[in-house]
């Protein structure tokens, strides 16, 4: 449904404000109650406290590793055009049972990687192209991977 503040098909919700979605609803909020927080606010903060951002940043990061791993995963095959599917390396652990596709040998969780049978950038222009789902996917040990480096 549209929203009677922005115009946008989203999600609304009713408040005392008449059918809005949730951002128009929280800035509508926030402007009732003076403590309206504009886009301008967050760049000059950031601009002020650029260290504290940062490390702010590097953290967010490390506490949630594997979100920003996927997010480049995909980042990657849509590039190359090559994205068919969200491969999840816990779906592949579980598929292929723990079990490296390379060397043959048990992966430690810690160690693991998604490895392309058939690689997204192949080494030679005549060679077929791989595609990003999960039957062109297999578990491997980031070493054996890496090792491999065929893309």
């Amino acid at each position: 449904m549209l929203c009677q503040r922005c115009g946008k098909n989203r999600k609304l919700r009713n408040s005392k404000y008449g059918q809005v979605c949730a951002s128009c609803c929280q800035t509508l909020s926030d402007q009732a109650n003076g403590s309206e927080w504009t886009k301008e606010d967050a760049r000059q903060w950031r601009a002020e406290n650029r260290e504290h951002y940062d490390a702010y940043q590097k953290q967010y990061q490390v506490n949630n590793l594997p979100k920003f791993a996927s997010y480049a995963q995909t980042r990657r095959t849509r590039l190359l055009e090559v994205f068919d599917e969200a491969v999840d390396v816990t779906v592949l652990y579980e598929r292929d049972k723990g079990i490296c596709g390379i060397c043959h040998q048990h992966v430690d969780w810690n160690d693991k990687s998604i490895d392309h049978i058939v690689p997204l950038k192949p080494r030679w222009p005549w060679s077929p192209k791989g595609r990003h789902n999960h039957s062109n996917t297999q578990l491997a040990h980031l070493t054996c991977n890496k090792q491999k480096s065929n893309g």
